[in-house]
């Protein structure tokens, strides 16, 4: 299973194919979803809920294009990582698209 939502901030709007992981469908259970973008280090993060993830789901690092969750934060990769474990849930189509802007917001295509 994987579902198609659109990940938008004040900056721009694109959709995101999420995976089909224990994480991802705890999120999915969440949206419509709303925070406030923080850039950092290659990425745009905010906090998000903490939720339940199966271990072996974990990678090392993540790329460009990345959605993760990680100790109650959600962020977007603008760049390759490496770094320690990361639960990538999805994938956005278009990391530009977004820009900059504070505020995010996740919810199902109406596709």
């Amino acid at each position: 299973m994987t579902a198609e939502l659109l990940l938008s901030s004040s900056g721009g709007t694109t959709a995101m194919t999420v995976n089909d992981t224990v994480a991802a469908h705890g999120f999915l259970r969440r949206l419509p979803f709303s925070g406030v973008w923080s850039p950092c280090d290659g990425e745009l993060y905010c906090t998000a809920p903490r939720l339940v993830y199966d271990p072996s789901e974990l990678g090392l690092g993540c790329a460009c294009g990345d959605v993760t969750l990680s100790r109650g934060w959600l962020a977007v990769h603008l760049e390759d990582v490496r770094s320690g474990e990361e639960m990538v849930i999805g994938r956005v189509e278009d990391v530009t698209a977004l820009g900059t802007g504070p505020f995010v917001l996740a919810e199902r295509s109406k596709e």
